[in-house]
């Protein structure tokens, strides 16, 4: 369970897992990474065991090119 002022970064590029700057790619269970196409969208959606009015998200991201 995260708490309000967790930092979780995951990396689909390398596959890295950090929570606060610690190494946590051990506690990752799956890892199906997705493509956003050039110009398109994409919906993500997390659950959680409870409901919880002031939970929030942020998201980002950045070009990559291969």
């Amino acid at each position: 369970m995260l708490s309000s002022t967790d930092v979780l970064v995951i990396n689909t590029g390398s596959g890295a897992v950090q929570l606060n700057g610690v190494n946590r790619r051990s506690y990752l269970t799956g890892a199906n990474w997705f493509q956003i196409p050039a110009g398109g969208s994409v919906d993500v959606r997390f659950t959680a065991e409870v409901q919880n009015a002031q939970a929030s998200m942020t998201a980002s991201w950045r070009v990559s090119y291969y």
